[in-house]
C-alpha cells in the first residue's frame, strides 16, 4: 500500500504530496498543484519510469566509495588567482553524465536494482577542479585514474579543470594512454574562461 505525505508551501500557497511505495527503494514521486503548469503535476514519469530515483541511488553508492579516493589527490589549501581567492580543489564521481541520452539510461536500469559502485551500468565520470598547470594536472589526473582503475572501479570519463584549461569528457582509456597533456588537446573546451595565475 502506498503512503503519502502532504506538505504546504506558504510562498506559493500550494500543497505538495510525496507518494512512497514502501516495498520499493525507487518507487516514490511528488505530485503538486501549479497554476503556472496547468493544474496537477507529478514527477512519476521522471522519478520512477525514467529511473531518476534509481540513478540517484547508484550515484550515491559510487560517490560514497570513490569520493574519498579522489580527496586524497586534492590540494586543500586556498590560492589567489587574479586577486580572487579560490577555494580548495575539489573532485567528485558521478553517473549523471552530461550528454547521455535518456533512452540509453532507461535501457540499462531497472527499479530497485542492486547499487554496486564497481559495476554501474550507465556511463560514469570523475570531475576534478585542480589549481595546477596543465602538465601537473595531467599527471595528477592520470595518477588518480590509474589508482581508481586498479581498484576495480569502471569510470568512463574524466573532466578536469586546470589553471589554464578545461578538459572535458576525456575517455579514461585515452587519459591512461596519453604520453603528455598535448595528447588530450582535442578535449579542451575552447570557450571556458579560467583566470590565469599571477
Amino acid at each position: 500500500m502506498f503512503r503519502q505525505f502532504v506538505f504546504y508551501y506558504f510562498k506559493t500557497g500550494n500543497y505538495s504530496f510525496r507518494i512512497i511505495d514502501p516495498e520499493s527503494e525507487d518507487g516514490c514521486f511528488r505530485a503538486y498543484y501549479s497554476e503556472n503548469e496547468g493544474g496537477v503535476v507529478d514527477t512519476y514519469e521522471d522519478d520512477v519510469v525514467h529511473f531518476f530515483n534509481t540513478q540517484t541511488r547508484l550515484d550515491n553508492a559510487l560517490r560514497q566509495e570513490v569520493d574519498p579516493l579522489i580527496d586524497k589527490h586534492l590540494d586543500k589549501k586556498k590560492i589567489t588567482v587574479d586577486a580572487v581567492t579560490l577555494g580548495e580543489e575539489f573532485g567528485f564521481a558521478t553517473c549523471f553524465v552530461e550528454g547521455v541520452a535518456q533512452k540509453e539510461i532507461d535501457a540499462c536500469l531497472s527499479l530497485d536494482m542492486k547499487a554496486d559502485a564497481k559495476n554501474i551500468p550507465i556511463p560514469t565520470q570523475i570531475v576534478l577542479s585542480l589549481h595546477t598547470d596543465e602538465a601537473e594536472s595531467f599527471r595528477r589526473a592520470m595518477e588518480l585514474a590509474g589508482e581508481i582503475s586498479a581498484l576495480g572501479y569502471s569510470i568512463d570519463f574524466y573532466d578536469f579543470y586546470t589553471s589554464g584549461n578545461y578538459y572535458q569528457m576525456v575517455p579514461t582509456e585515452k587519459l591512461l594512454k596519453a604520453k603528455s597533456v598535448d595528447d588530450l588537446e582535442e578535449f579542451i573546451m575552447d570557450d571556458y574562461d579560467i583566470p590565469k595565475e599571477d
